[in-house]
């Protein structure tokens, strides 16, 4: 079958040559050339529509840290410094409000309690007091100190409503007596003896005075020694007063030394000593106080135990007297009446006496009224 289609295929490609009767090749058609394929186009493959692409779950950024926040005790720290700064600028009720906030902000820490107490303490030594408009502004901050159990803010609140509200100021002396103040104890107890804001008790008096003596106040060893020389609530005993004089006068009291000389003087509890009741007086005299000064020049102007000086006397009367003191303005005017120790000078007599009534002195209040003097009643020493 392979042969027969072999032949068939070669004779259809042949023609027979007429003259020979034999077969002949077919002429052979040129061979075209095969047609250049056309560049097909490319088309490309279509890429499906495709939806939005769906954002992914936005992780959030992490937010920057906060500065740390300064730890307590910093900026207990920092409170402190301006608070000592204005302390030390005696910007009194400025430093008052600090430090009590502080206290009150930080009550795990001593420190601002410490301060106040510190500040408020020698605020009570001061020799005048709060001058009335500083007490004002700070009568807030020391009443908060003083609900903190601080002894100074209370007896500063009593020493500043002494005038304007003494029922006031004698609860806050007595509270501040009852935790632990020894001044304040005394002060108690000279207020109970003269009634000033309370009752007048003068077996409390007597408690309170012998309470802060025997912790070694010389204010108080005065007072109770002046008690047991008067039998002020106590029997008397004026051996007592004297042991208790010399106590104070030892610790360093004036107004002790003052009593020593008075009761030398005038054989109180001693036998009278004019040398001694003139050294006490003198000692009291040259550290400036006043009552000592006056009596002093009492001594020389009468010649006790010395020969009588009235000039130097009257010398003695014009420096208490400058000083502001009611006897003192007494005697000077007394002696400028009377022309003694000093050239009579009546207009100047009557100043200084209207001054010493003013100032209390009841002896020359007399003077004034047999004077027909005008005095404005003004309360005083």
């Amino acid at each position: 079958a392979v042969a027969i289609g072999v032949a068939v295929y070669f004779f259809s490609k042949s023609q027979v040559d007429e003259g020979t009767g034999s077969l002949k090749p077919a002429p052979a058609k040129p061979i075209a050339a095969a047609p250049t394929p056309e560049p097909m186009e490319v088309v490309a493959t279509p890429v499906p529509a495709s939806r939005p692409l769906a954002l992914a779950t936005p992780v959030p950024l992490p937010k920057p840290a906060p500065p740390p926040m300064p730890a307590r005790h910093e900026l207990l720290k920092s409170g402190l410094a301006n608070a000592e700064r204005d302390e030390a600028a005696e910007r009194w009720p400025e430093a008052l409000g600090a430090y009590v906030q502080l206290a009150t902000d930080y009550p795990e820490y001593e420190t601002s309690r410490m301060h106040l107490e510190l500040m408020l303490g020698r605020m009570v030594t001061m020799p005048k007091g709060l001058p009335p408009d500083t007490f004002a502004a700070m009568r807030t901050g020391l009443t908060a100190a003083a609900r903190m159990d601080i002894a100074a803010a209370m007896t500063l609140l009593a020493d500043s409503l002494r005038a304007r509200d003494p029922e006031a100021s004698f609860n806050w002396m007595s509270a501040a007596a009852a935790r632990g103040s020894i001044d304040a104890l005394t002060q108690t107890g000279l207020m109970l003896s003269n009634g000033f804001g309370c009752e007048r008790d003068m077996p409390r008096a007597v408690a309170c005075l012998r309470g802060a003596a025997e912790e070694g106040d010389p204010a108080a060893k005065v007072a109770l020694g002046m008690c047991y020389l008067r039998g002020n609530g106590v029997g008397k005993d004026e051996a007592q007063a004297i042991a208790l004089f010399k106590e104070a006068a030892v610790l360093g009291s004036l107004l002790a030394q003052d009593r020593l000389g008075d009761c030398y003087h005038r054989g109180l509890g001693v036998p009278k000593d004019f040398a001694q009741a003139r050294r006490y007086f003198k000692q009291a005299a040259d550290a400036g106080f006043p009552d000592s000064v006056c009596n002093l020049g009492v001594l020389i102007f009468n010649g006790d135990g010395v020969a009588p000086n009235p000039a130097e006397a009257v010398r003695l009367f014009q420096k208490a007297a400058n000083a502001g003191h009611a006897r003192g303005m007494f005697l000077l005017g007394d002696c400028l009446d009377r022309g003694v120790g000093i050239a009579a000078n009546k207009l100047q007599a009557q100043i200084w006496l209207k001054k010493a009534a003013e100032a209390g002195d009841p002896t020359a209040a007399e003077w004034c009224r047999k004077h027909r003097v005008p005095v404005q009643e003004n309360g005083g020493r």
